[in-house]
């Protein structure tokens, strides 16, 4: 059973690594444009990094926080962007 069960456990974690990275990526491109106002442009930038993602946002005088979130998908349903 735990043979089984590491190998399974090493290759999910694998899967939630590689698909998280490039959505931090996309997640402080889309900080940056919001904080230099360029809101124009956020919905291309999340469809060609993060496709499907859900974008959340609070702006202050000198902060800009914005949040994204996509289904994490491993195994055979995964797909690579």
């Amino acid at each position: 059973m735990v043979l089984v069960l590491v190998p399974t456990l090493v290759i999910a974690n694998f899967g939630v690594t590689s698909q998280s990275v490039p959505l931090a990526v996309a997640v402080a491109v889309v900080a940056r444009q919001t904080a230099r106002g360029d809101r124009g442009s956020v919905g291309a930038t999340l469809a060609r990094l993060a496709p499907g993602a859900a974008m959340s946002e609070s702006v202050g005088a000198d902060l800009v926080c914005v949040d994204l979130r996509r289904e994490v998908r491993v195994g055979p349903s995964a797909r690579s962007h």
